[in-house]
């Protein structure tokens, strides 16, 4: 196509001068830069509104939730329940409540990132962040992938999501956190 273009409009011995064709009048040249600046500005206006709408809609975190702390490293991620209890490489939650991980790195950059909730955060050394996602369908395993190169491990980085009933999280979480407190 750009040979074609090359080909086409190449100056020819006897043909016009560049620059001879006709002239756009002061009031059509400002019109045609600046409708067209304008119609897109107003809909980059419009989306990055429509953005930071969805966006504070999501940072908002639900009131009744599960808050887990995840601390991240090369290469696994470390899981500690509220009683204490703690699981490495598997999140087990229970259905039907909004699940919060207060997430920070031990070494590097990583990035927590649950393909099937839609839900990815970057955990960093020294700064907590959040992200929170709501499983709805017990009995259901996901991916837990770490989303930034990490090291020469990284791809190995992977885990799991273990949605249980309430009930059957209830007793796994009230039988875990008895052992987890004789432990210490």
């Amino acid at each position: 196509m750009t040979a074609y273009f090359i080909w086409r409009y190449r100056r020819v011995p006897g043909g016009p001068e560049v620059g001879s064709g006709p002239r756009l009048s002061p009031a059509a040249a400002i019109g045609w830069a600046v409708i067209p600046a304008f119609v897109f500005l107003a809909d980059d206006f419009f989306l990055a509104a429509n953005g930071w709408v969805l966006w504070n809609k999501y940072r908002d975190v639900p009131a009744d939730r599960l808050e887990v702390h995840l601390e991240s490293g090369m290469y696994s991620w470390d899981y500690t329940y509220p009683n204490g209890m703690q699981t490495q490489n598997e999140l087990i939650v229970p259905a039907g409540k909004a699940i919060l991980l207060r997430m920070t790195s031990r070494d590097t950059l990583h990035s927590h990132f649950i393909p099937d909730f839609r839900v990815k955060e970057d955990s960093m050394p020294g700064r907590t962040t959040y992200l929170w996602f709501l499983p709805k369908e017990a009995g259901k395993e996901h991916v837990v992938t770490c989303a930034e190169y990490c090291g020469v491990m990284h791809s190995y980085m992977a885990g799991r999501v273990i949605v249980k009933t309430p009930e059957e999280f209830k007793q796994w979480y009230e039988a875990g956190g008895a052992a987890a407190k004789k432990s210490s």
